[in-house]
């Protein structure tokens, strides 16, 4: 059974792959780029979490029984979330974030 290879495929099905991930890599690092820190309604504890996941602690902390968890975070990183998250978060204008969805 001969199989149908069209174009370049033919010669070499890795230079497809390799362009595919050079594509998405060039719209992923864009989308980074445009993105500020803390965008969206929790995104401020994502950064927290993968803070506290790069520096070796895989399982957060127990603070509260069952309620809270988490662990010490630097207060230069705490600002610098929260400068962000005020400046991305600015442009949705006044009132609360969620005022939109609830029909109001």
């Amino acid at each position: 059974m001969q199989r149908l290879r069209v174009g370049f495929l033919r010669h070499d099905p890795l230079i497809f792959v390799v362009a595919v991930a050079a594509v998405g890599a060039v719209f992923i690092a864009a989308f980074i780029a445009v993105t500020p820190v803390g965008f969206g309604l929790d995104e401020e504890h994502h950064t927290y979490r993968a803070w506290q996941v790069s520096r070796g602690e895989i399982e957060p902390r127990t603070l509260t029984e069952g309620k809270q968890y988490g662990g010490p975070i630097p207060v230069a990183l705490v600002n610098y979330v929260i400068a962000g998250t005020d400046a991305a978060n600015s442009a949705r204008g006044i009132g609360l974030p969620w005022d939109g969805m609830t029909g109001r």
